[in-house]
């Protein structure tokens, strides 16, 4: 990104050796001036990617779940009332802020032959540390046990420390007893290139389609079931043979709004679930639908119908399902796309009558990091 960003090939490879012949292209074209130039706009990855990749807690953190502001395990879910176009109910964190986090853990010692002979019996590879770590604690060089050496500018692989020589280079190492709000610093962040975990956007993709939609049409799927709309709870029937039988009838339920869309649209292009499974489902205890994102896109409409269609069973959950199923079909009007002349009116509207929805849900298990992260990407 750092070549790109100036216009030129790449003189080196990622290791910081030069290109040989065999390299072919790479080689050829080293250092040569490229036709435009680049720079990342944004970064779209899942929650989970965010955590794998680069470097931030997981959800289940009590006290930094969300990679972007103060929010902890306590205080995620937000009352509709204090969430406004020109607020956000926490604190967030900029670039500055990460900075600071990061510098906290590092700890940079210059290398020399005696402290090598000294540390590096005891450099082993070890699962919690998730990387090289000191396995007792060298004071006199202000080192503790557990931490762990860290690639860096001077030193682009860890594993390669057993094979240093004079001149020793100056090492980082990282002090996972004080990580808070990163696990690592990821090099992609970058002052030089302007890029910070700010970059990291919020879509549609992922916060709706595979974050919290799969959780709702999973909650509407078991709660019809519970409710026996399909009429399958008879004597010396089990329970698991009551919904296998109910999941073929939805399935049904599914092609025939399937045929019904396309002959009212035929024109409109449906990303259609070729089965529902019980393994598709989650639990009860648990519910999510586990589609691909355009196809749980398509179904909540279906959604909408069913709890229509069977709201006399339903009782005061399914009046709740509803309105949040009507709050995200909604939302399918607003994104994507959004005209360029848009209001922040009617896009604001939108969004807090799906907001005020979701947060209905909560009583009934709905995901905390799927409802914060609706939050975030409002």
């Amino acid at each position: 990104m750092a070549r790109f960003a100036a216009g030129f090939m790449p003189g080196v490879r990622h290791d910081g050796s030069r290109w040989k012949p065999s390299d072919g292209l790479w080689y050829v074209r080293s250092g040569d001036q490229l036709p435009i130039k680049g720079i990342i706009c944004q970064i779209r990855s899942d929650w989970m990617e965010n955590c794998s990749t680069f470097g931030f807690p997981t959800w289940s953190s009590l006290l930094f779940p969300c990679l972007q502001c103060t929010a902890t395990q306590d205080d995620w879910f937000d009352p509709p009332h204090t969430l406004t176009p020109s607020a956000f109910p926490w604190a967030l964190h900029d670039a500055a802020l990460y900075e600071q986090y990061v510098a906290g853990c590092e700890h940079w010692v210059q290398l020399t032959g005696t402290m090598v002979a000294e540390i590096k019996p005891h450099l082993s590879w070890d699962a919690a540390a998730r990387g090289r770590a000191l396995m007792k604690d060298f004071l006199h060089y202000n080192l503790l046990a557990g931490d762990r050496l860290e690639p860096s500018e001077s030193l682009r692989d860890a594993a390669l420390s057993d094979d240093l020589t004079f001149p020793y280079p100056l090492v980082c190492f990282w002090r996972r007893a004080a990580e808070t709000r990163s696990r690592h610093r990821n090099p992609l962040f970058c002052a030089e290139l302007g890029i910070s975990h700010l970059y990291l956007m919020n879509d549609s993709l992922h916060c709706m389609y595979l974050g919290f939609s799969p959780d709702l049409l999973g909650t509407v799927v078991w709660h019809l079931m519970a409710c026996d709309v399909w009429f399958q709870r008879r004597e010396g029937r089990s329970n698991d043979e009551r919904i296998n039988r109910s999941i073929l009838l939805l399935f049904g339920d599914i092609v025939e709004y399937y045929r019904d869309v396309s002959a009212r649209d035929p024109s409109k292009n449906l990303t259609r679930a070729n089965c529902i499974t019980r393994e598709m489902l989650g639990s009860a205890a648990r519910p999510a639908l586990s589609l691909k994102g355009m196809e749980t896109k398509c179904l909540l409409p279906f959604g909408v119908l069913m709890l229509e269609k069977y709201m006399v069973y339903l009782g005061d959950v399914g009046s709740a399902l509803k309105a949040a199923c009507d709050a995200m079909t909604e939302m399918l009007t607003i994104f994507p796309p959004v005209d360029v002349g848009v209001t922040i009116l009617p896009l604001w509207n939108g969004c807090m009558t799906w907001h005020g929805g979701t947060c209905a849900l909560r009583k009934w298990g709905m995901s905390p990091p799927n409802q914060h992260d609706i939050n975030s990407f409002i």
